[in-house]
């Protein structure tokens, strides 16, 4: 029994003992970008995996705890924006209209960029599409598209590390006085991921927000973007 447990979780205590380690280092060496403690970990681990030549499909099996918990972290996210629901209510038509513009203009330029690299792939392109949504929307909204779920959530999920990796160097350099607007555009861009790293770094405003945004834009993202590709398609592919 409790060999079959240490397999079920093998996958689970190598990510946490991963991080945990990356993280360590990571606040040791000065929080430097470009270590952040998600890219390197997740670099790591697939490098063990590749030139180990591991079963990958066995050692997602074993990390199924991580995947339970992680709807419960997304909806702590809920708890920083309740307690500043007053102050978001005063600019809700105003935040709901810039997440609103923001996702639309993420899918058609995502689009066009990959009609101008892979014109003659248009499952590919579709799949590039819900790169600014969470992870498992954008694995839903590439399945009624028609193109391969499995990797319009890679895309989605490598756009988020690469949020994590810049947002906090970005919103600093940019949006230090206005810390509302800097999670807004990083959560509506680069969703879950980066909106963690804000709460990580500290910047609580800003993760607020962001987390805000990352909701809004599943949601109209999941709306919208079917919409938008059935539309852009048969244009551009034909």
């Amino acid at each position: 029994m409790m060999i079959y447990l240490l397999t079920i979780s093998l996958g689970t205590i190598a990510s946490v003992a991963t991080y945990s380690c990356v993280y360590f280092l990571y606040g040791r060496l000065g929080r430097i970008s470009f270590l952040n403690p998600v890219f390197v970990s997740v670099l790591f681990l697939s490098s063990v995996l590749y030139f180990g030549r591991f079963d990958v499909v066995g050692f997602q099996a074993s990390s199924g705890l991580l995947l339970t918990l992680l709807p419960m972290c997304v909806c702590a996210l809920s708890m920083p924006i309740y307690r500043r629901r007053r102050e978001i209510a005063r600019h809700a038509r105003t935040l709901f209209a810039a997440v609103f513009c923001v996702t639309l203009c993420s899918g058609i330029s995502v689009v066009l960029l990959g009609f101008l690299l892979h014109r003659e792939n248009a499952r590919l392109v579709g799949a590039m599409l819900p790169k600014s949504i969470t992870g498992p929307v954008a694995q839903d909204i590439a399945f009624a598209i028609g193109v391969d779920a499995s990797l319009g959530g890679a895309v989605a999920i490598s756009t988020g590390i690469c949020g994590s990796v810049f947002g906090s160097m970005l919103l600093k350099r940019f949006a230090r006085q206005h810390p509302e607007i800097g999670g807004i555009a990083i959560g509506a861009s680069t969703h879950g991921i980066a909106t963690a790293q804000l709460f990580s770094e500290k910047h609580h405003v800003a993760g607020t927000y962001a987390g805000l945004a990352m909701a809004l834009c599943a949601l109209f993202g999941a709306l919208a973007l079917p919409l938008l590709w059935f539309f852009l398609n048969p244009l551009l592919f034909g």
